[in-house]
């Protein structure tokens, strides 16, 4: 639910183990009613994390969008036990979405990388923007450097201070 308690559908409701574990965790999307049916193995401790970047609730599993005071809904996972969990979501972040051209050609620039600094507390997110050059994400309200790189291309660097809106 949202800060208001209203449903959110199409969320990604995932699973972080408290212990050391490989392979991939266990997600499960919202239905319209805001409903999820997660199948997990039993893990012990562990917390819930509801993201859909489109309506600004991002990954808070990781450290670079994780707001100042964890707000995961805190599990226990036996063996054969089933758990009714809400998960209620603080208001939603700011969204950055953006697309990756060629300032010339206006042509989707090739083997774009994105890559996202937060220094307290210090954390790193980096990854190859799809295809087609537009990415999406949810951000706290923390200064975030952000860098966008590709072959043959100057970078474009800055860093987004909460509640400034500019445009690149």
């Amino acid at each position: 639910m949202d800060a208001k308690g209203v449903p959110v559908s199409e969320a990604v409701i995932s699973l972080f183990p408290a212990v050391a574990f490989t392979g991939a965790l266990p997600y499960a999307t919202t239905d319209k009613n805001g409903f999820y049916r997660l199948v997990s193995p039993p893990f012990g401790k562990a917390w819930l994390c509801a993201v859909k970047p489109s309506s600004g609730y991002p990954d808070t599993n990781s450290l670079l969008f994780a707001p100042a005071k964890d707000d995961r809904p805190e599990i226990f996972l036996s063996p054969g036990s089933e758990l009714d969990q809400d998960i209620h979501l603080a208001p939603p972040d700011g969204i950055l979405e953006a697309r990756v051209i060629d300032a010339v050609t206006k042509a989707t620039a090739p083997d774009v990388r994105i890559m996202m600094r937060r220094r307290n507390p210090d954390a790193i997110y980096s990854k190859t923007i799809s295809r087609d050059g537009h990415f999406l994400y949810a951000l706290p309200a923390v200064p975030i450097e952000i860098n966008v790189s590709a072959p043959g291309y100057q970078p474009w660097i800055e860093t987004r201070e909460p509640g400034l809106r500019t445009s690149p």
